[in-house]
């Protein structure tokens, strides 16, 4: 006699199955093919920071305000700059993410960083000076980020563990010395 809960559990088992066969293709392309995805998101990243670091100098109260689109509104050099920089952070994220699907595969992880790097050595390939910042970075809404990063010599670029600069900063002598 023909079951149909059984029949319907069968196909289901076949479904998924194929589910999973269909996804280790996918993840079997995109390893093959890492380092060509790796190369365009870092391309388009480096395209991306250098039509920000294009754009008119930055107001130098900038980092200060907390009506950004305001403070660009006032200068008219900056008519398209805060439209520029919104772009500018969609386009690089998204560059990160296609660089993230691959990163692993590349042995560029972020475990594979520096002994206490922070998550943004992922993007500023000089982040040992994010460290001596003010935490007017962490201030920064995301827009402002990669303004302020390029302003402060932090050099935002979809890094590799090679590329991140691993000079140790200077250690400030202790109350004893």
């Amino acid at each position: 006699m023909h079951n149909p809960i059984t029949s319907a559990h069968r196909r289901l088992e076949i479904a998924e199955t194929g589910a999973r066969a269909i996804e280790a293709g996918i993840v079997g392309q995109l390893m093959n093919h890492a380092p060509r995805l790796w190369g365009m998101a870092q391309k388009k990243a480096a395209e991306i920071v250098a039509e920000v670091a294009a754009l008119p100098p930055m107001p130098p109260q900038l980092w200060q305000v907390s009506d950004v689109p305001g403070e660009f509104a006032r200068f008219s050099a900056h008519k398209a700059t805060y439209g520029t920089l919104t772009a500018a952070i969609r386009d690089f994220n998204l560059c990160h993410s296609v660089a993230n699907l691959v990163r692993d595969q590349l042995g560029d992880g972020y475990e594979r960083m520096p002994m206490g790097a922070p998550r943004t050595a992922l993007w500023l390939k000089n982040w040992r000076k994010e460290l001596t910042d003010d935490r007017t970075f962490d201030r920064q809404p995301g827009a402002l980020r990669r303004p302020y990063a390029i302003a402060k010599g932090f050099e935002p670029v979809c890094t590799r563990r090679a590329m991140v600069r691993t000079a140790r900063l200077p250690i400030a002598p202790s109350a004893g010395d």
